[in-house]
C-alpha cells in the first residue's frame, strides 16, 4: 500500500503550483536523463522496424510523401493540418487517427485537489482506431498513442547538436530551450502516468528540423535534428512504420487488457458496483477498469499454479516463504481508503482559510548506485548492474480464473511528477478469486544487488513479528511474455551510436543509466490515508504506532528511510507504515563512498533537519524518527485548532517544511527547521495547539529531537596526532548523544 505522490529527487511544495511552474520542475527533475544526439536512421532501426509482408508475401511499400509544403505555413498553427495529412496518406490501411488538439485541454492531466487549472494540450494526438476519443474530447491522454509537438521556429530546441560546456551537454540552457524540454517531458509524463505503458514515443518538430524520441522510465533516447523537409525519410518512416507495430513495440503493457465485448467476465458488473467505492468523490468522469494479469501470456495458468510458491493460508501450515497469515480482508467502511489518487485535500485553518497541502514528493536517489564498502570492512558489496533475475514472484492462491485474468484493475490519475524514475502509483484492484477489493502499488523498481524487492522485505519484517505494517497477497515483476519489463534507455548511454561527449561529464549525475524493472505488490489491508482522521486521538495512536515500527524494524536490521504524511496510513485505528521500496539494510548504510552522488531519499518536506543540511552526511534510525515529528507538526498546522491566519500559516507552512536551495547541483534545505530547533517550540512558533493534549506531545517530541548528533569532523587537514585527538572527542560527544537520546 503506498500513497500517491510525486516521485522526484528534487523538493516539491506544501502549496500549489501553476502549469508553468509545474513545466519547469520537469525540466529541472529531467536533468540527466537525455540520451543522445542518435542517428534517426540507428534510432528506426532499433526500436521501429518495418512492417513484416503482406499475406501473399509482398512486401509494403511506403507511399512516397513530401514535407516541402510545411514550409509554406505562415505560422505554427499552419503546420498542424499538413502534418496530419501527410500522417493520413503514409497510413493506407487507416489504423491511425490524427487530430489537431492544441486548443482543447484535457482535464484528467490536473491532479484531484489541485486549483482551477488549465490541463495540457499537445498539438497533434495519435489514436488508434479501436481506441478513440469522444467528439468532444480529443485531448485525451488516456488513450492517446503519441503527443507530437510543434514550434514555428527552431531557436526554440531542447537539445544541443553539439556538446555545450554545462554539466549536462546535450541538453539546452536556453530558456526557450528549457521551457520546450519541460513542456514535451510535462506530455510524456501524463501519458505514462495515466496509462498501463513501459515506454512512449513522441515526435518533435521545430521549423524545417524534427527529432525523434523514445521514453521510458530511466530517461530519453533523442535523435539529432534532421531537416526533415531536404531528407523526409526518417520522419516519413518513423510515422509509416509506427502504424504497424505491435501494441508490445508501441508501449503497451500486455499484462493490462482493454475489456472487450468478447471477454469472458461475467463478474465485470459486481467489481465495478464494488470498486465505485473507492474512486472518490472528485474523479469527474468514471474511471476505466481493465484487467489484470500477473503471469506472463505465454505461459498457462495450470502450468505456472505448478511452479510458484504459494502463500500459507493458516500458521500451521505456513511454508518456508515466511509470510504472515492473511487477513480476512473485512475492514470497516471508515477505514477503507477513499482512493489515494484522491492526494491529500486543500487542509483549511477557519472558513477562510486558503488551500494548502502537498502532494507528498518522493524524493528518491537517482544517480547510478555505486556501493560502499561493507561495515566491517570486508570486500565491497557489488556495484548496479542490470543483470539481476526476477523475483521470485509470490500467489496468495492456488487458483485462478481459466483465463489467466487475475484481477479487474481502476485506471491511474493524475499527479504532477516527473516521467522517470520508480513512478508510483497507487491503485485498487478486485480480486477475481475471492471477489474482494485490494490494494495494488504499481511501481518501477530499482534493478540492484544492493536494492532488496520490497515483499520481500515485507516478507522478513513479518517473520520478525515487526508491528504496523502490510501484509502481502502477491507480487511479481511485470513480465508479459516471459521477458521482464526493464527500462531501455541505460543499454544506450555507452553504445557506440552515441557520442560521449554529449554524456554528463560526472557520471555520476548521469540518471538516465539506472535501470528500472516494472513491478507490482498487492496487499491485504485497506486503510484511511492519514490526513483523513476522525480525531486527533486516532492521528497521536498513529504516530505511536509508527514509532514503534521504526523500532522494531530497526531491531530486525532495516530501516525505512522515507517516513511521510503521505506514507501512513490508518487501519482499523492504528497507524500502519506503507511503502518500503527505499528501506536498506541499516548495517550497510552510512559507509563512506566518494563515488557516490550526494542525493537524497525521503519525501522532502519529512526529512530530518541534518539530512537536508547535509545531503552526503549520515542517515540513522534517529532521523526517521523525528521525520514523525514533522508529520505531526505538518498534520497540526493544517487541521487542528489554533490562532494563525491564512497568511501567516502558509508562511509557516513554507518556512519549515518548504525551504530549500540549489547548491552545487544539489537541492539542500532545513533552514526553517534548525530554526525550530534551536529554542523552545513556542518561541520560535507562538502557538497554541487544541487541543492541549496536542501541543504536550508536540512540546515533548520538539524537546526530543532538539537534542543533535555531533557532526562527524573532517580530519583530512590535521596531522595523525591532532585527527587523533579530534576523533576522539568526536567519539565522545557521540557516545553522550546516544545518552542523551536514551
Amino acid at each position: 500500500m503506498v500513497s500517491d505522490k510525486l516521485s522526484t529527487h528534487v523538493p516539491f511544495s506544501s502549496t500549489y503550483r501553476g502549469l508553468d511552474a509545474i513545466k519547469s520542475k520537469m525540466c529541472s527533475e529531467s536533468c540527466g536523463a537525455f540520451v543522445g544526439p542518435m542517428d534517426p536512421r540507428d534510432f528506426l532501426k532499433a526500436f521501429v522496424p518495418p512492417p513484416s509482408a503482406q499475406e501473399g508475401g509482398e512486401q509494403r511499400k511506403m507511399p512516397e510523401v513530401s514535407f516541402k509544403k510545411m514550409s509554406e505555413a505562415k505560422n505554427e498553427f499552419d503546420m498542424y493540418p499538413i502534418y496530419i495529412k501527410i500522417c493520413e496518406r503514409l497510413d493506407k490501411d487507416h489504423i491511425m487517427r490524427y487530430y489537431d488538439t492544441h486548443s482543447k485541454t484535457d482535464p484528467r492531466t490536473v491532479p484531484l485537489g489541485s486549483p482551477d487549472r488549465d490541463g495540457l494540450s499537445p498539438d497533434v494526438m495519435t489514436y488508434h482506431k479501436d481506441r478513440l476519443p469522444e467528439a468532444d474530447a480529443r485531448t485525451d491522454f488516456c488513450l492517446a498513442e503519441r503527443a507530437d509537438e510543434f514550434k514555428f521556429k527552431n531557436l526554440v530546441d531542447p537539445f544541443d547538436d553539439k556538446p555545450n560546456k554545462s554539466a549536462y551537454p546535450f541538453e539546452s540552457c536556453t530558456k526557450d530551450g528549457k521551457e520546450t524540454r519541460g513542456q514535451i517531458t510535462a506530455y510524456a509524463a501524463a501519458m505514462l502516468e495515466l496509462q498501463f505503458r513501459t515506454f512512449v514515443f513522441s515526435v518533435l518538430i521545430m521549423g524545417e528540423f524534427a527529432r525523434l524520441i523514445r521514453w521510458d522510465r530511466s530517461g530519453a533516447i533523442v535523435t539529432r535534428a534532421f531537416n526533415y523537409q531536404e531528407d523526409p525519410e526518417p520522419l516519413a518512416q518513423f510515422l509509416w512504420r509506427y502504424s504497424f507495430l505491435s501494441r508490445a513495440q508501441r508501449g503497451f503493457d500486455e499484462s493490462v487488457k482493454v475489456i472487450e465485448t468478447t471477454d469472458d467476465t461475467p463478474d465485470q458488473d459486481k467489481a465495478k458496483e464494488e470498486l465505485k467505492e473507492y474512486i472518490g468523490s472528485n474523479a469527474g468522469r468514471n474511471p476505466e477498469i481493465f484487467l489484470l494479469r500477473m503471469i506472463p501470456l505465454d505461459v498457462s495458468p495450470q502450468a505456472l499454479n505448478k511452479t510458484l510458491p504459494h502463500r500459507a493460508s493458516s500458521p500451521s501450515d505456513a511454508s518456508s516463504d515466511g509470510y504472515a497469515p492473511p487477513s480476512d480482508g473485512n475492514s470497516s467502511p471508515s477505514d477503507r481508503a477513499p482512493s489515494p489518487s484522491d492526494g491529500p485535500p486543500s487542509p483549511s485553518v477557519g472558513p477562510s482559510s486558503p488551500s494548502i497541502g502537498p502532494s507528498s514528493p518522493s524524493v528518491r536517489p537517482s544517480s547510478p548506485s555505486v556501493e560502499p564498502l561493507s561495515p566491517s570492512g570486508g570486500p565491497s558489496l557489488p556495484t548496479d548492474e542490470p543483470t539481476v533475475p526476477p523475483a521470485t514472484s509470490y500467489y496468495a492462491h492456488k487458483e485462478r480464473p481459466d483465463d489467466g485474468w487475475d484481477y479487474y484493475v481502476l485506471a491511474p490519475r493524475m499527479s504532477d511528477r516527473s516521467p522517470f524514475g520508480r513512478a508510483t502509483r497507487s491503485l485498487y484492484v478486485y480480486d477475481r478469486f475471492d471477489g474482494q477489493v485490494r490494494h495494488l502499488k504499481d511501481t518501477n523498481r530499482i534493478i540492484s544487488p544492493s536494492h532488496t524487492v520490497e515483499h520481500e522485505i515485507i516478507d522478513d519484517l513479518n517473520e520478525k513479528d515487526v508491528k504496523h505494517i502490510s501484509t502481502v497477497h502477491a507480487a511479481w515483476d511485470v513480465a508479459p511474455r516471459g521477458e521482464c519489463s526493464d527500462s531501455v534507455t541505460p543499454t544506450f548511454c555507452d553504445d557506440e551510436r552515441i557520442d560521449p561527449l554529449f554524456a554528463p561529464p560526472d557520471v555520476r549525475h548521469h540518471r538516465a543509466r539506472r535501470v528500472y524493472r516494472a513491478y507490482r505488490l498487492i496487499t491485504h489491508e485497506l486503510g484511511t490515508p492519514l490526513w483523513k482522521f476522525k480525531n486527533w486521538s486516532q492521528v497521536v495512536q498513529a504516530i505511536i504506532d509508527i514509532l514503534e515500527a521504526l523500532n522494531g524494524a530497526e531491531q530486525a536490521g532495516w530501516r525505512h528511510r522515507d517516513v511521510s504524511v503521505g506514507n501512513i496510513m490508518i487501519c482499523d485505528g492504528h497507524g500502519l507504515l506503507i511503502d518500503w521500496d527505499a528501506c536498506q539494510k541499516s548495517a550497510y548504510m552510512n559507509c563512506k563512498d566518494r563515488t557516490r552522488v550526494p542525493d537524497l531519499t525521503g519525501t522532502w518536506q519529512f526529512i530530518s533537519v541534518r539530512r537536508l543540511r547535509d545531503v552526503s552526511g549520515r542517515h540513522d534510525a534517529v532521523d526517521d524518527l523525528e521525520s514523525a515529528f514533522w508529520v505531526l507538526l505538518w498534520l497540526a498546522l493544517n487541521f487542528a485548532v489554533h490562532s494563525l491566519t491564512p497568511d501567516a500559516l502558509r508562511n509557516r507552512l513554507k518556512a519549515i517544511f518548504d525551504d530549500c536551495e540549489l547548491e552545487d547541483g544539489h537541492y539542500r534545505g532545513g533552514d526553517g527547521k534548525d530554526l525550530l530547533f534551536r529554542s523552545e517550540l513556542d518561541e520560535q512558533l507562538p502557538v497554541t495547539f487544541s487541543p492541549p493534549g496536542l501541543q504536550k506531545i508536540l512540546v515533548f517530541l520538539h524537546g526530543l529531537f532538539r537534542i543533535k548528533p555531533p557532526s562527524k569532523p573532517d580530519i583530512g587537514r590535521f596531522s595523525e596526532t591532532r585527527a587523533k585527538r579530534v576523533l576522539a572527542t568526536y567519539e565522545q560527544n557521540l557516545l553522550d548523544y546516544e545518552e542523551d537520546l536514551a
